[in-house]
Order: C-alpha cells, then structure tokens, then sequence
C-alpha cells in the first residue's frame, strides 16, 4: 500500500497547515517587496520587514490596528481604502496598480500594487494581503502620468493645507 501524496492534493496540505501565520513569517526579510495584510476595517494586521522600513519604522507593533489615514496624506490613503472595499465588495483580486506612495521621509515614488481577498473557512472575504513593488522614482512616472508628476509633489508637500484647484492648474501648466 502507497502512502498519501499530498502533493497530489493541494487542498488537504494547506489545510494540514494549522497555523496560517508561518507564511507571512516567511516573508519577513523579502527585500524589494512590501507585504501587508488588513482586516475588513482597513487595520494592518501583518506587516513585513519592507513595509516597515518604507514607513520608517521599527517594530510591527508600530502598525497594527492603524491604518492607511495614519501614514499617508488623505487623498492617498483614501484612494488606498477605496481599492480595500472593492477587494471586500467584489472578491477577486486587484493586480498590478500603479499607486504614487510617499515614504516615511515624505519623498514620493511609484510601485506596483495587488491586492488579494482573504477569505474564511466559510469563504468569506475578511481580510486582504496586499503586495507593493516600487516601480520607479516620482520623475519616471509612466506615460501619460507623467504631466502630473509637479502636480503630485505639490500636493505631497502641501496636503495638509488648503490647496486650490487654480493652483494645482498652475502646476500642470
């Protein structure tokens, strides 16, 4: 008698698993790539080491229970919240969207986003896993986003002021 591949079901060795946390432990240290999970209600739950470093911070503890409102200028953290509710409303996953982030130092750049469902052992949608991967620096913007490049830096350095839409008009030119 042959002993049970379970190479030969997926399902049943993932589920084998138990404790589901050792796979976020194993990207910890994956450098170039930022990792994050989030609950229905927008909180970080898990971070990786990348993400940390790009918020310039320390420990984990940093970020858990906080969300996007906390460490980025409001039209982008609500941009990226908007994004979360279509994962939770649709269920499918969101891929390689070009999102502007401004790290900890506030110098802003371009990466790469997706954002997958997390789903319960009933399978419902109660949480994401999101991936950033940078795609340049804020002066090479991709193509037609790059008329906006002196329109987007304002904003970064001035999103806690009242900004006029005359003179984000004067920064496009």
């Amino acid at each position: 008698m042959q002993a049970h591949n379970p190479a030969s079901d997926p399902e049943r060795f993932f589920r084998s698993l138990g404790d589901q946390k050792q796979w976020l432990d194993a990207f910890q240290n994956l450098r170039g790539v930022c990792l994050f999970v989030k609950d229905a209600q927008h909180r970080f739950l898990s971070v990786n080491r990348e993400e940390l470093d790009l918020h310039g911070l320390q420990h984990e503890s940093e970020m858990l229970g906080r969300d996007d409102f906390d460490f980025h200028p409001p039209a982008l953290a609500a941009q990226y919240q908007e994004e979360d509710k279509e994962v939770f409303r649709s269920g499918k996953a969101l891929t390689q969207r070009l999102w502007l982030v401004a790290s900890a130092g506030g110098t802003p750049g371009w990466y790469l986003c997706s954002k997958h469902p997390l789903r319960d052992v009933t399978g419902n949608v109660v949480g994401l896993v999101g991936l950033m991967q940078p795609h340049g620096q804020l002066q090479n913007a991709p193509g037609h986003s790059q008329r906006l490049t002196p329109v987007l830096k304002y904003v970064l350095v001035h999103f806690g002021e009242a900004v006029s839409v005359a003179e984000l008009a004067r920064q496009a030119h």
